[in-house]
């Protein structure tokens, strides 16, 4: 029997089975879109993780607006992720844009995408603590 423990609940499920699970923080609430971060874990992809980005950012590409404005590796845990960062346009909001961090890194068998998301002219008041967040993220 397996476990996955979250804030408030614990589960058991069957061995064979994998956690898939997506946390979702969502920051204070806004007329239009609310800061939020998520994290999501799925199985390790078959090719590099470099490549796996790649193809990511290259579907991205097609968001209204789709605009990158930095990617890279940096540390997350410990270890190295992969990142970009982005902009693109809400659909039917002209003139809002939505500005995105989105890492990736793996751990133990599985890929762990993180992305953190606000509108762009939100993104100053809440980069801090998006990166607070970041460097809080721990293995247990």
């Amino acid at each position: 029997m397996q476990k996955l423990r979250s804030n408030d609940f614990e589960v058991n499920f069957l061995e064979g089975w994998r956690d898939a699970s997506q946390t979702v923080l969502i920051g204070p609430e806004r007329p239009v879109f609310t800061p939020n971060v998520q994290i999501h874990r799925e199985p390790l992809p078959e090719e590099e993780l470099d490549e796996f980005f790649r193809q990511q950012r290259a579907e991205l590409a097609a968001l209204d607006g789709f605009r990158l404005l930095d990617h890279g590796d940096r540390m997350l845990a410990g270890a190295k992720a992969l990142y970009h960062a982005y902009s693109w346009e809400l659909p039917n909001q002209p003139g809002l844009r939505v500005r995105q961090l989105q890492m990736v890194t793996q751990h133990a068998g599985t890929l762990f995408t993180i992305t953190a998301s606000a509108l762009e002219a939100d993104w100053e008041h809440v980069e801090g603590g998006f990166e607070m967040t970041l460097a809080g993220f721990t293995w247990v």
